[in-house]
């Protein structure tokens, strides 16, 4: 066995077991859930219901809810998190792989700073409050960014 195999296999894996060990960004992404309004223990239920069924769901969120189990506390922690999210669209001559990215980082209030990115650097840039925006709606401002860079619009 060579040195990088025993150190793969020695490693020890690190175990997920508080709402804090998560990304901001797996936060972030449950907030958008509930367009970063304030869950209730109740509305938190159906979401996180629904989310463990979709196939874009985080194991590790799943296994560490599930290992908490006291839904006022996971509701309280999500409420009283806050990210800047900060959301760069592609333009498709810029990259014609992959539409946008997204990043989150602690803030002390939800906010999306939107970046539309071209070969020439970042052509736009605006920030709007977060309480509100799904990720329905999200989509729909990386689509109306890129079809208006492509008509022209921006």
């Amino acid at each position: 066995m060579d040195l990088m195999e025993e150190m793969w296999i020695s490693r020890p894996q690190r175990r997920m077991t508080k709402l804090s060990d998560l990304s901001d960004g797996s936060i972030a992404r449950i907030k958008f859930y509930n367009a970063n309004k304030e869950y209730t223990v109740d509305s938190f239920k159906i979401m996180f219901a629904e989310y463990q069924k979709s196939i874009y769901c985080n194991q590790e969120v799943i296994g560490v809810c599930h290992s908490i189990s006291d839904y006022s506390y996971i509701v309280d922690y999500i409420n009283n998190s806050h990210f800047r999210n900060e959301l760069d669209i592609f333009t498709p001559e810029f990259d014609k792989k992959r539409t946008h990215h997204i990043t989150s980082h602690k803030s002390d209030k939800d906010t999306l700073q939107v970046r539309v990115i071209s070969n020439e650097g970042v052509i736009k840039s605006y920030d709007m409050s977060a309480t509100g925006i799904t990720l329905e709606k999200m989509y729909h401002i990386i689509d109306k960014e890129r079809n208006g860079y492509r008509s022209g619009q921006l």
